[in-house]
Parts: structure tokens; sequence; C-alpha cells
């Protein structure tokens, strides 16, 4: 229904065992509403069949069922409706009960006024709009999150599936690559290239892994797997890794440090992911270190131990600690050319704050980068 000026009425029904009164509230507001009316409680719920309803009215005293009651009934049914209660008795249980038990939006007393009932009508339609888009903008947000998990659930299974399918044949050429090379072990050409292909084929392997292993990050497929483990182990293994990666083996002005403990130190935590940790940053420390030594291990300090990872490389500025664990994030400071994705910082931070630990970075441009995880013991 609209007026002369085309003005979208809203719907509101009054609820009263008086025509007389119904008969009058209609006419007061038939300019600014759309007023339907009822004289019981089967005719209110025939005009709730038809029609959309944003605010009820209901008189407290009428024969069949208190206003109050049947405000509970229409709330039941029809949760975001506001409910008013209108009443020419003084009875102020009946308004507190409905308030609390019943959720009433306002009570109005006879003889009533019309500006200001006018007044509190439009607010109350005003309420009920902002209610109805706020519900509609979480059920739109909570199809766009359905939508965006099932979505990094594709994604993961597609990357996890493409690691494997491109691992398969590489490993396949790989395998006849050095078959060719046992055929010929005194042809020196055929030895470096060889090397160009293996380095080239481990260093797709690195990139898809930690594609992967951002994508499960994202779509919270990484999980905490605790057990009991000796670190001083674990550091070893770390340490004859980094001495195969290229970036060590192909610079012999880098030395690489470890740092242990005595005696046999245990702790309780995600092995895997402790030893990701290291690895990405210790080939952070390879990538952007062309002179000096790198250092890595740990320390125990009460209850927490302290992981760390330090070399005397480029540094990074003040101005940019704040950007380094940014996805695909690349620091612009220097004319040369580092190739990554700008995802290892970002997958070191997701674990150690899945591992329920704390990671600070220490550090002067071109002298020194320090990298600390205090890391405590998971209960198993």
């Amino acid at each position: 229904m609209k007026t002369k000026a085309n003005k979208i009425l809203e719907p509101i029904l009054y609820i009263d065992d008086e025509e007389q009164n119904l008969t009058g509230f209609k006419f007061t507001f038939y300019k600014d509403f759309k007023v339907f009316t009822a004289l019981t409680e089967e005719e209110a719920w025939s005009v709730f069949e038809e029609n959309t309803i944003k605010v009820v009215i209901s008189d407290q005293r009428m024969p069949q069922i208190s206003g109050i009651e049947l405000l509970k009934k229409i709330s039941d049914r029809f949760p975001s409706t506001i409910l008013m209660l209108m009443t020419g008795y003084t009875d102020l249980q009946a308004i507190i009960d409905a308030i609390n038990d019943v959720g009433i939006y306002k009570y109005i007393a006879k003889p009533w006024e019309k500006e200001d009932v006018k007044l509190i009508l439009t607010n109350a339609i005003r309420s009920f709009n902002l209610g109805y888009e706020n519900s509609k903008l979480i059920h739109d947000l909570r199809i766009a999150k359905e939508k965006a998990e099932e979505s990094d659930r594709l994604k993961t299974a597609f990357l996890t599936n493409i690691s494997h399918e491109i691992r398969t044949p590489l490993n396949g050429m790989l395998g006849f690559v050095n078959l060719m090379l046992e055929n010929n072990k005194e042809n020196e050409k055929a030895k470096i290239y060889d090397k160009y292909i293996q380095n080239g084929a481990d260093e797709l392997l690195a990139i898809i892994q930690n594609i992967v292993e951002m994508a499960e990050i994202q779509s919270d497929k990484s999980k905490i797997i605790v057990e009991d483990f000796d670190l001083n182990s674990l550091i070893n293994d770390v340490k004859i890794e980094a001495e195969e990666n290229d970036l060590f083996v192909n610079n012999p002005n880098i030395s690489i440090k470890a740092i242990t403990n005595s005696k046999k130190t245990t702790l309780s935590s995600d092995k895997t992911k402790i030893k990701e940790i290291y690895r990405h940053l210790i080939h952070n420390s390879l990538k952007f270190t062309q002179e000096g030594t790198i250092v890595f291990g740990f320390n125990i300090l009460n209850d927490k131990i302290e992981l760390f990872v330090t070399d005397n490389g480029i540094g990074i500025r003040e101005k940019d600690l704040p950007n380094i664990f940014t996805r695909f994030w690349k620091a612009k400071h220097t004319d040369q050319l580092f190739r990554g994705l700008g995802i290892g910082l970002t997958i070191v931070k997701s674990y150690v704050e899945e591992l329920n630990a704390s990671i600070q970075v220490n550090s002067t441009l071109n002298e020194k980068t320090e990298f600390i995880i205090k890391i405590p013991s998971l209960k198993r």
C-alpha cells in the first residue's frame, strides 16, 4: 500500500477485543502505517498467514487470552516481530513479566497520544528493519564463509594431488638421468647437466611442498601431533639437511654451526613442525647471507625451550619488520633479486602459533638477523 506521495507504508497489527478501539487506532494511523486489526487470537493468526507483520500491539486485558500470553505465542512463531503491550490498567507486575519473559519492546498506556505512539511505532519499524538487515547480512556471511571453506578444501585437495602427480614423473625422470650418468661416468658435461636437473627438480618439489603447507594452514587442516623426542637429535638431522641445501653447497663462504645440549633434551611437541620451522628459517638465512656463519640450536629457559636461528646476512629494515610474516610479502630494499614465493615466514608464524609458542625477530641492517622462538612442552 502506498500513499499519494508513493510512500511505502510499513505493516503493523493491533489486537484488541473492543472494536471501537481498533477503529479509532486504524483511523488515526492509516496515513502513517499499513494497519491491520484483530478482535481475537484467531483473527490475529489469519493476519499473519497472509502478511509479513513487523510490529504487533496487543491489549493486555482480553477475555480469551491475556496480551502477554498472546505476544508470547507470536514471539515463539515469529521471533523477529517487534512486540508491544497496551493497557489502561496499572499493572506493574504484568509489564515486568512481559519485558522479562516475552521481550516486549515498549509498553503503551491508555489513553495514548498520537504523536507519542507514532514515534514509538516509527522507531520499532526501524529496529525491525535493522534486525532484518543484520540477519540477512549474517546469513550471507555464513553462506560466503561456507563457500570459502569449501573452496579451501578443494584447493588443498588439488594442491596435494598436484604435489603427488608432479613428484611421480619427476622421480621417473631423475631415475633415467641417473641411469644415463651411470653409463657415462667419465663424461664431465653429463655430470654437470645431471646436477642441474636434480637441483631444478628439488627446487620445484620444495615450492610445491610450501604451497601445500600454506593451503593446509589456511583451510585449518594443519594438525598438531605431540610426541616425545630428543631435540639434540633433531638439531643434528636439521644440520645434515641444511648442509645438503644447494645454497650452502654452492657458496664456500658460508658455514653452518649447530648448538645443542650436552645432555639428552626431551621435548613433548610436534617434531615435524619444529623441524619445518628450522628448515624455513635456515633456508632464509642461506638465501640472504653471502658470507659468514649461520648459527642455530636451542637454549633451556626454565619451563620453556628457546629455539634460535642467527645469521650475519643483509638484515631487515626496522620499518619492514611488521611485514615479514605477511603472506607473499617480499622486501625491496636491495637491487639483488632473491627468488621465492614469500610464504616461508608465514608458515613459520602459523606453526609457532599452533604450538602455543612465541616468535621474536631482532635485526640490524647489513649486520645480523636473529629469530627466537620460545616453545613450551605440550601435554600429550
